[in-house]
């Protein structure tokens, strides 16, 4: 179509096309709408997941915390002398006489003899943690 001036327009959408386009928009808009949801449901499982992480953390952070905690706890009894040891597994042997042949110096068990006193010493309760004792 052509006017006076010289302009064209294009020819007016017949009531079926209007429709179809309504139709589609409506669809469309639909869509939208199915997204939008869908991405608030995304967004609340991202909430839940990053309080979880934060949990987690939260856990390492206090297994560390009670790590390092049990190494200091600890720490003392790695550097006790050996002399200390022994002085331990005397009374020890003292006290409780079913524990005296530890004292009994047998030759050539070496290391062996060494884990034995330290076993001897931590069945006795006096140093929980004595088997982390490192001799030479």
């Amino acid at each position: 179509m052509s006017t006076a001036y010289g302009a064209s327009y294009a020819p007016l959408p017949t009531a079926a096309e209007t429709a179809s386009a309504l139709a589609r928009i409506s669809s469309q808009n639909d869509d939208i709408q199915c997204a939008e949801q869908e991405i608030i449901g995304l967004e609340a499982q991202i909430a839940v997941l990053r309080d979880q992480i934060a949990a987690r953390r939260n856990d390492i952070e206090r297994l560390r915390d009670a790590m390092a905690l049990d190494e200091n706890t600890i720490a003392s009894v790695r550097l006790l002398p050996s002399e200390i040891v022994a002085a331990i597994v005397v009374l020890v042997a003292t006290l409780r006489p079913d524990f005296a042949h530890a004292l009994v110096d047998k030759p050539g068990l070496g290391r062996h003899y060494t884990r034995h006193t330290a076993c001897l010493v931590e069945n006795c309760c006096l140093i929980p943690h004595i088997r982390w004792i490192c001799f030479a």
